[in-house]
């Protein structure tokens, strides 16, 4: 079992999450920030704009910063996208993007 804490998810609004990947799924850059790894239990994200939770035995991604770019809902969750609101299912892919002055966005789908 290999453990990652206090991930940075966004640089303008910090989150952090305990991490446990499986043996051997680990993928890292080579400023050593973890890339991916298959997570060993699901992962409650909270980036202070969106909040959800990623689901176990399923790859989790992130940014070569290491903010979180996708991983698979373990339940839904409402997003909101301007003035609506999507419903993201469970079991569906959620990926998040920071733009370079700090906003963030994300989309969800199968």
């Amino acid at each position: 079992m290999s453990c990652f804490a206090a991930l940075c998810l966004s640089s303008s609004l910090p989150a952090s999450a305990a991490l446990t990947c499986k043996d051997g799924t680990i993928s890292t850059y080579q400023n050593g920030s973890i890339a991916s790894c298959v997570i060993d239990d699901n992962v409650d994200i909270n980036t202070g704009i969106f909040s959800f939770s990623c689901l176990q035995e399923q790859y989790i991604y992130f940014d070569d910063k290491g903010r979180l770019r996708s991983c698979v809902l373990s339940s839904s969750f409402d997003l909101m996208q301007g003035s609506s609101t999507r419903v993201c299912l469970a079991k569906s892919w959620v990926s998040v993007s920071i733009s370079n002055e700090g906003r963030q966005s994300a989309s969800c789908g199968r």
